[in-house]
């Protein structure tokens, strides 16, 4: 709050949002700083719409700094009743940031969001990384606002019930709600390969998304090395591969079925990044549930190139610190402790 730090908005920035909230002006984005020298929030940048607001999401990234901290207001395409656009609110606060500057950002959140009005903002993002800043970070932070709460002792008492009572008929093609997105059916092709995948036939699977009919199909079923799993990955296009990862930890023999989510990047459509990040948690769910893969590692990826033997065991058995500083017994005070004194009873 503005009582917190002192920082108010310069004359530039009440303009930047007057001109945001204009219906004549196309912004898609406005990127927001404190200038500690002057203590104002002031106006950074801007950007104009060119397509949807999905469409236009890349535009954020270029505009974030490695260790400089900035607001960012992002309009989505959605009206309220008083025919104002929505926005989303974010802060960029990363890992490498000063602090001091952290800590300025942080207490003078309020501040902005009120001078820009809460009324029209939609949904807030607090991101760490830009990993976090990206599209794909974006559908993930809504996944996971939008996941219902953890049942309560009752409400699981009342699930096991309705379980207990069979299950309810649904078609093939249903979509079904699970982890918080889509499950697709999987193509009849695609379970015959994860089946043989199962029982040793291959080593490597991927799978695709129609995005056209809602499905997961068969791309490809090999028998593999590791050696030859980076080879599998599209630049062009996204993927899911399962890939037995077969290795000797510690004098043991493995067989480790791994999960692989590969994007590459903006390449892919809106559509389809949106899709693949949706079905990723349900698609695991059915692979433990439906063929028994226990997947031990879920990794995401944009080329294939780090996909090495010593990157698969890092993932698969992360090296753990087992030092354990032994407790250090505080020191007594320092300097002589002087004698000893006799206290008498109040009886004597």
């Amino acid at each position: 709050m503005s009582h917190q730090t002192g920082i108010k908005a310069s004359d530039e920035l009440k303009d930047a949002f007057a001109n945001a909230k204009n219906a004549n002006n196309n912004y898609r984005l406005i990127k927001v700083c404190i200038d500690l020298g002057i203590e104002k929030l002031v106006p950074k940048d801007h950007c104009e719409a060119s397509g949807t607001w999905e469409e236009d999401y890349g535009m954020i990234l270029p505009l974030l700094g490695d260790k400089d901290p900035c607001y960012l207001f992002y309009r989505l395409d959605e009206k309220d009743a008083q025919n104002h656009y929505k926005w989303i609110f974010m802060r960029f606060s990363p890992d490498h940031a000063q602090v001091k500057h952290k800590m300025v950002y942080a207490a003078t959140n309020t501040t902005v969001k009120t001078i820009f009005g809460t009324s029209q903002i939609k949904d807030e993002l607090l991101a760490t990384s830009k990993t976090e800043m990206t599209f794909d970070g974006y559908m993930r932070h809504r996944e996971h606002e939008e996941a219902p709460a953890p049942l309560t002792a009752s409400e699981e008492e009342q699930r096991l019930m309705r379980e207990e009572e069979g299950p309810t008929d649904i078609g093939s093609s249903t979509k079904q709600s699970h982890l918080g997105g889509i499950a697709f059916p999987i193509r009849s092709e695609a379970k015959d390969k994860l089946l043989g995948l199962k029982n040793g036939d291959y080593t490597y699977v991927r799978l695709c998304v129609d995005t056209t009919n809602e499905e997961i199909l068969l791309d490809d079923a090999d028998s593999i090395g590791t050696n030859a799993l980076p080879g599998k990955i599209s630049s062009e296009k996204a993927g899911y591969h399962v890939f037995t990862f077969k290795h000797t930890h510690e004098g043991d023999y493995q067989e480790s079925p791994v999960f692989i989510y590969s994007m590459p990047g903006y390449k892919c459509p809106v559509k389809a990044r949106m899709l693949y990040t949706s079905c990723l948690g349900p698609l695991m769910g059915q692979l433990a549930e439906e063929f028994d893969i226990q997947c031990v590692k879920r990794i995401e990826i944009n080329s294939g190139d780090v996909l090495t033997e010593s990157f698969l065991m890092d993932e698969v058995h992360p090296v753990r610190n087992l030092h354990r500083p032994a407790f250090a017994k505080p020191k007594g005070p320092s300097g002589k402790r002087g004698q000893r004194r006799l206290l008498k009873d109040d009886d004597q």
